[in-house]
């Protein structure tokens, strides 16, 4: 099961993922963090196109404004848990 999560670069999100990742799952480890929609797309590239989490990751590329989320899959690509940071609640 892979772990990310996932931030747009605007000033501060980045840290504000973090400490809103931390307080969701105070036991758990920081997943990988990925800024910015570029290193979401490269991220994008290393995945089956037509898997699940490569189309979640495609979806959260397209949108615009300020955005924090934690995202894991399982062994076969599907979305086990999409959290937006912002909110605090749980997506999927």
């Amino acid at each position: 099961m892979n772990r990310y999560i996932l931030t747009c670069s605007c000033g501060g999100m980045k840290e504000r993922a973090v400490k809103a990742f931390k307080i969701a799952f105070p036991d758990d480890e920081i997943p990988e963090e990925l800024v910015g929609k570029d290193s979401i797309r490269k991220l994008v590239a290393k995945y089956p196109a037509d898997s699940n989490f490569a189309k979640q990751l495609a979806a959260i590329t397209k949108k615009s404004g300020r955005y924090a989320y934690f995202i894991e899959h399982d062994d076969e690509y599907n979305v086990t848990a999409l959290y937006d940071l912002m909110t605090g609640k749980r997506i999927n």
